[in-house]
C-alpha cells in the first residue's frame, strides 16, 4: 500500500472512530471511568481485574507531539490503585477530576496514526495473517 492510500484509509478510520467515540481534549474519562484522550485512546488499560497505565504512555503521547506531566502520572496511577484494590467509586471519583493540557483535533488524528500500525498487529495477531490478508487495506487490489 502506497503512503498516500495508507493516509487516506487512516484518515477514513479516523473521521469514522471520532463519530461513534467523541473527543476528549484533556483526558476526561469514558463511560466506564477511565481517563481517554483524543478520540478514545485510553491513559489507563485492563487486562482482566487488573487496571495498569498504559504502557509506553509518555513516548507514545511524545510521539505525537502531546507532553503529559509527571503529577498527571501520578494521578494516573492513584486511579489505578484505586481500581486495582476494588474501589471502583473511588477510582472514577479521582478519574472525574482527572484533566491534563488539552489538546486539538490534529494532535488527536496524530496520536491516532501513531497507534494505528500497533493496533493492526493486534488485529492481525487475533485474526492470523492470512485472514488479514483477505479483509485488510489492500484486500480487492489482486
Amino acid at each position: 500500500m502506497t503512503d498516500n492510500s495508507q493516509h487516506r484509509t487512516e484518515d477514513a478510520a479516523f473521521d469514522y472512530i471520532s463519530e461513534w467515540e467523541g473527543f476528549s481534549p484533556d483526558g476526561r474519562p469514558d463511560t466506564e471511568g477511565i481517563p481517554t484522550l483524543g478520540h478514545g485512546f485510553s491513559l489507563i488499560i485492563t487486562g482482566g481485574k487488573t487496571f495498569s497505565v498504559k504502557p509506553k504512555l509518555v513516548k507514545t503521547l511524545n510521539a505525537a507531539g502531546i507532553r503529559i506531566e509527571d503529577k498527571h502520572i501520578e494521578k494516573l496511577t492513584k486511579i489505578v490503585n484505586a481500581y486495582n484494590a476494588g474501589d471502583t467509586q473511588a477510582a472514577k471519583a479521582l478519574a472525574d477530576k482527572f484533566r491534563m493540557s488539552p489538546i486539538d483535533r490534529e494532535q488527536a488524528k496524530a496520536l491516532f496514526r501513531h497507534v494505528v500500525p500497533e493496533f493492526i498487529e493486534k488485529v492481525k495477531r487475533g485474526i492470523g495473517d492470512t485472514a488479514y490478508r483477505k479483509i485488510g487495506p489492500s484486500a480487492g487490489r489482486r
